[in-house]
């Protein structure tokens, strides 16, 4: 018994007919055209929603180096110390004591470690560029300089104590 096939019917290796192929290539476009439309969409939801705001570290940070890079001053109103860390002392200790030298009300207390240790990392990271130190808090040492602004950094209406700038201690 031999097999014939009809004219309009020819086997392939992987026994697709030519009847078959066009509702594959059919359903590959449908495919296609379902995932490329939905990156239309979305392109074009993302052009439409409003920008996200920075979170408020994110803030800290950008107020910290534009400082440093000259390309900000600081407002009229901050008020700005310099303090040595001493023997077995640290930044948030010295930051803490001059927030309670400017009367800094609870709410401000409670945002005061956040704008301490982000600011200070924005300094480390801004030291380690310039290769200088300190460029962690691993190498702070006793005697190093910490300047430090008492200012609203990030535009929230609550003031922060922000570090500027460590410096070395010439020891």
């Amino acid at each position: 018994m031999s097999k014939e096939l009809s004219p309009n019917i020819v086997e392939s290796k992987n026994k697709t007919t030519t009847t078959e192929f066009p509702k594959k290539l059919g359903g590959i476009a449908l495919t296609l055209s379902l995932v490329v439309g939905g990156a239309l969409v979305y392109a074009a939801r993302q052009s439409h929603m409003p920008e996200q705001k920075p979170s408020t570290q994110e803030e800290i940070a950008r107020f910290v180096d534009d400082y440093r890079e000259g390309t900000t001053d600081l407002p009229d109103d901050a008020v700005v110390e310099t303090f040595t860390i001493e023997e077995g002392g640290n930044i948030v200790n010295e930051t803490t004591k001059l927030a309670k030298e400017n009367n800094f009300s609870q709410d401000e207390m409670n945002h005061l470690g956040e704008s301490v240790l982000t600011s200070t990392q924005a300094v480390y990271d801004f030291n380690k560029k310039q290769g200088a130190e300190p460029s962690s808090s691993v190498k702070m040492q006793a005697g190093d300089q910490v300047m430090a602004a008492v200012v609203d950094a990030n535009g929230d209406g609550i003031r922060d104590v922000t570090v500027l700038d460590i410096k070395r201690s010439p020891n």
